[in-house]
């Protein structure tokens, strides 16, 4: 196994609001902790590359996204459309509430939110039947269906997850999937379309993609304002970053500068479209979330 180029140890894992050009990261991820593969687990078709068996075999951190993870998320987002949460995180970074590595620091996993934006639980099942139909020749190893409650891996099948905010696990407005591939295909960059021998077929439009969604768009109430962290921000930021009111890639979870201009620049397009009154102030509550909401609800019915 060849190693990719190790990212700079030390560094910490950089916020939304810092300037850089990381094309991911989502506020929650991967391996559930506690949950430990087997030494012995195939690492053919069906294996398993947990953070401990990398880390033994000094496979570093990639320097950018790898091929077959690229490859993965035009594939779905070009079939079924759906929302890039992201792909690399910049390392090190820890699973979400726990301790071990995080799978994302070697760009393992992508993050795909089905709804609110996106194009609904019907898609999300579609997407994940084709994952493990697949799994073998695609080398998927994990799919966590966070709503649901359940997780995948390719050694153990289907386990229940904790219901925990903390973790997106259980919760109604967790409405993404995260989904593993093995290192070596992570990192190949043959087609998928090939591979599975089905051609994806061209990608809804944003606008498109939240209005086929029937679950509804739930967007946190708030009040949000810099210097709040966790899910909900993260939520936010989803939202800021699908309809271009923020220049940031990632949703980190952090409300920082720049999700502050993002909420501001979203109050004035909202108060120019006549749903909200309440003042451009950076604050993210329930006034604006309703505004939000029926400015989603506008693009349905376009």
């Amino acid at each position: 196994m060849t190693n990719v180029p190790a990212a700079s140890g030390g560094q910490p894992v950089e916020q939304v609001d810092a300037v850089d050009a990381d094309p991911g990261g989502v506020p929650f991820d991967d391996e559930i902790e506690g949950e430990v593969a087997p030494d012995d687990v195939d690492r053919g078709g069906g294996g398993y590359d947990s953070a401990s068996y990398l880390n033994q075999n000094k496979i570093g951190y990639p320097a950018s996204a790898p091929a077959g993870m690229l490859e993965l998320r035009r594939y779905v987002t070009a079939r079924w459309g759906g929302t890039d949460l992201g792909i690399l995180a910049r390392p090190p970074r820890p699973v979400r509430g726990g301790t071990s590595a995080s799978l994302h620091n070697w760009g393992m996993a992508w993050d795909w939110r089905w709804s609110s934006p996106g194009p609904g639980r019907p898609v999300a099942d579609e997407v994940i039947k084709f994952c493990l139909d697949h799994a073998q020749v695609l080398g998927i190893q994990a799919v966590h269906d966070y709503q649901s409650c359940r997780y995948w891996k390719s050694y153990a099948g289907w386990k229940q997850a904790t219901s925990n905010p903390s973790t997106g696990f259980g919760q109604p407005w967790a409405q993404w999937l995260h989904i593993e591939r093995m290192w070596a295909d992570a990192n190949r960059a043959d087609h998928i379309d090939s591979l599975v021998g089905q051609a994806a077929t061209p990608a809804a439009a944003p606008a498109a993609a939240a209005s086929s969604s029937g679950d509804g768009y739930a967007l946190p109430t708030g009040p949000l304002k810099l210097g709040s962290v966790g899910a909900d921000v993260g939520r936010l930021q989803d939202f800021l970053r699908f309809f271009q009111f923020g220049d940031f890639t990632r949703s980190d979870g952090t409300f920082g500068p720049r999700t502050d201009a993002a909420v501001r620049k979203a109050q004035q397009a909202l108060t120019a479209k006549g749903l909200y009154s309440s003042g451009v102030d950076g604050i993210w509550g329930a006034k604006s979330a309703a505004g939000a909401t029926q400015f989603v609800a506008s693009l349905r019915k376009a």
